[in-house]
């Protein structure tokens, strides 16, 4: 009994160990700075879809189209928005938490599989009403709310504040360990509207947009093997 019992924790040992050895780490799964080589140079291109924006995707599919049409801007000499960035270029002043100025609505998708994101980092400025990063001192509330379409419940929600009016884009992090399930579809929802007293000219663009996180693997053959031949030798010996 105590050879049988022996065995088995061994075996539990190796199994702990290949387990630790291929699991995942924390990784971007998802991110873009809104560059576009369709619509590059200085000037401003609305667009209806995502369409020709460079991701890096890792366990996760990018958007690609949009709830509503919106600016891409492209790079600008001197400018923090290096790469180009999104806004939908609506004056912020004057907006409330029940009557955004604006909101985006993208829809993720989900590998073959589950998805851990630890946190969400959004860069994002101020803007002038001609798209000049630093326009003016206005500050935003940003939230960020993510909505499983299978269950059509949202899986997190929570408001981050913009205040950096130095010209250049204020990184927000959005925080919580959020589960996303194998192949299934998320609408990512970002909503602004004016925080305290700002000029008439308060507008607001995204510079970048990364999700931190990690993939979940599946099981290893030699993982499953292991399992099986302790639970074989455990029933043999009873």
């Amino acid at each position: 009994m105590k050879i049988a019992q022996s065995r088995i924790t061994a075996l539990a040992g190796l199994a702990g160990i290949l387990l630790t050895a291929t699991s995942a780490q924390a990784a971007v799964v998802l991110s873009t700075d809104f560059e576009n080589d369709v619509f590059g140079g200085t000037a401003a291109s609305t667009i209806s879809s995502m369409t020709g924006v460079v991701w890096t995707e890792n366990g996760i599919t990018a958007p690609t189209s949009l709830a509503a049409s919106a600016v891409i801007k492209g790079d600008q000499s001197g400018a923090d928005a290096v790469g180009g960035y999104f806004s939908a270029n609506v004056n912020v002043n004057g907006s409330t938490s029940g009557s955004p100025a604006w909101t985006t609505n993208w829809t993720i998708t989900v590998g073959s599989n589950d998805v851990t994101l630890t946190d969400i980092v959004l860069r994002s400025a101020e803007t002038n009403s001609g798209g000049l990063i630093g326009g003016g001192t206005g500050d935003s509330d940003i939230n960020l709310n993510i909505v499983d379409n299978f269950t059509t419940t949202s899986v997190f929600n929570n408001t981050q504040v913009r205040s950096d009016n130095t010209g250049a884009s204020q990184a927000l992090t959005y925080t919580a360990p959020i589960s996303l399930v194998a192949g299934r579809t998320y609408q990512i929802q970002f909503s602004l509207w004016e925080t305290g007293s700002t000029s008439n000219g308060h507008f607001e663009a995204f510079d970048s947009l990364t999700f931190n996180g990690t993939v979940i693997p599946e099981p290893s053959a030699a993982f499953l093997g292991i399992v099986g031949l302790g639970l074989l030798v455990a029933r043999r010996r009873r």
